[in-house]
């Protein structure tokens, strides 16, 4: 039997013509780092290409043939690189023909999904790459550019035409490259630094690889210069080392008159309250309870200095 007759290439075929017309959109939008950026999901594979694949009778069977994890520290907890290399069998269920296509998928995550997205990766783009599927369908790729977000696709200019910089990107700047980047990251020395540098990213166009990098290094820098805090809080309330009871630090907030001195209290708390010497869940409740009172005493019966208009909250979310 040859090749050209295994009704498998056929079927593989047909799916690729349906696919071809319609095609599968970047509707998905990615969060977490800058303005995110427009990808296809798992699930819009799935929903795509399982009534074609009956349709056509062509079985795809996974095969996971190796698997790597590597665990890598994140400030209190630790994340989860899983790399696998998946096989997958294109099987025409009318004669039994198969071809098989390799690909590596890899996923990191802090809980235990690291495995289930690399696998799930790795059938996305097996499927992308096995049937050529389009983004939009039928459409030139030279007449339109696709933009993340709501952004309106513009036409690509002619050759000879003057290009206009983009609005997120000023004109005739060089984008710095990756090592540049980490380099910046590793310098920064306060928080507002790593903020100006992760705008700077988000304004710019990097491959999904390099922000990957961008937001590991920034985390990093990030969860070290947290670290340094409990020293300089120390110092701010006048200990060398170790951190107040709770009894001392309720005293501490009742003997504060001005909001900016409890905004010093929290951030002492919590910066030195974590750890496996720091206050208890109970602890940080009762002094987040005695935070909101003061602050509302204070606002009530205001001093000279003005009140910020948000309660200190010691939950503050980290910005990266």
């Amino acid at each position: 039997m040859t090749t050209a007759s295994l009704k498998v290439y056929q079927a593989i075929n047909a799916v690729q013509r349906a696919l071809a017309k319609e095609g599968i959109s970047k509707d998905r939008q990615a969060s977490g780092f800058g303005n995110g950026y427009a990808f296809r999901g798992i699930d819009d594979v799935y929903n795509a290409i399982a009534p074609l694949l009956a349709e056509h009778k062509l079985v795809i069977i996974p095969r996971c043939v190796e698997r790597t994890e590597t665990q890598r520290p994140s400030g209190n907890k630790t994340l989860y690189f899983v790399l696998v290399k998946m096989e997958f069998d294109f099987i025409s269920s009318e004669d039994g023909s198969k071809h098989v296509a390799c690909v590596f998928g890899e996923a990191m995550d802090a809980g235990d999904k690291a495995t289930n997205k690399a696998m799930s990766i790795a059938y996305k783009y097996a499927c992308f790459q096995t049937f050529a599927i389009p983004t939009e369908g039928d459409n030139d790729p030279d007449a339109t550019v696709h933009a993340p977000g709501n952004v309106q696709a513009k036409p690509k200019q002619a050759a000879g035409q003057p290009q206009q910089p983009q609005p997120n990107q000023p004109a005739c700047e060089q984008v710095k490259p990756l090592a540049t980047i980490l380099a910046d990251i590793n310098k920064a020395r306060n928080v507002d630094t790593l903020t100006a540098i992760r705008d700077y990213v988000a304004a710019r166009q990097y491959s999904n690889s390099d922000i990957s990098e961008f937001k590991q290094a920034l985390k990093s820098r990030h969860d070290q210069l947290i670290q340094k805090r409990p020293a300089q809080a120390n110092q701010q309330h006048g200990q060398s080392q170790g951190f107040k009871p709770l009894q001392s630090v309720l005293k501490d907030i009742l003997a504060t008159k001005t909001v900016h001195d409890l905004i010093d209290i929290k951030n002492y708390v919590f910066n030195v309250g974590h750890g496996e010497e720091g206050y208890t869940e109970h602890d940080f409740r009762i002094i987040k309870n005695q935070l909101a009172a003061q602050h509302d005493k204070l606002v009530k019966y205001s001093t000279k200095n003005p009140a910020p208009a948000v309660r200190p909250n010691l939950d503050d979310p980290i910005p990266f």
